[in-house]
């Protein structure tokens, strides 16, 4: 009897260390996946912190969030502030040139940079319409 008791006793131990190095295993794989997507989270822009920076008291800002900046510029206000504001988000200075130069004709125009989708209108009463929307990819 004391035999069994002991095979019993080793095949109970051999299963726990089976089973504690497994989930141990599946705790790090977790942990890493955890890791990877706090990394990513940190990679993407602040929209509310990058337009409280730049912006200040030029333009007009008319929704704020880390995920959409929507703001409006008028003939007057400090284009230079807005240029460095999509500059930072990795707007190339094309796309820059494209919103100082669009006309009331041209309707809805859109780019992309990393991690942003900008969305612009211009009205000549309503002034440069800007929407920034934080994308994952």
């Amino acid at each position: 009897m004391p035999l069994v008791a002991l095979v019993v006793t080793g095949l109970a131990a051999v299963v726990m260390f089976v089973l504690w190095v497994t989930t141990r295993s599946e705790l790090d794989d977790v942990r890493a996946q955890l890791d990877a997507i706090e990394e990513a989270e940190a990679a993407l822009p602040d929209l509310a912190d990058v337009g409280r920076r730049h912006l200040g008291t030029t333009g007009t800002i008319n929704d704020l969030s880390p995920e959409h900046l929507s703001l409006t510029f008028y003939a007057g206000d400090d284009f230079d502030a807005l240029e460095d504001l999509l500059d930072e988000l990795g707007f190339s200075p094309a796309v820059i040139d494209r919103m100082g130069n669009t006309r009331a004709l041209d309707g809805t125009q859109s780019a992309e940079a990393p991690h942003v989708v900008a969305t612009w209108t211009y009205h000549p009463d309503d002034g440069l319409s800007i929407v920034l929307e934080r994308t994952e990819g």
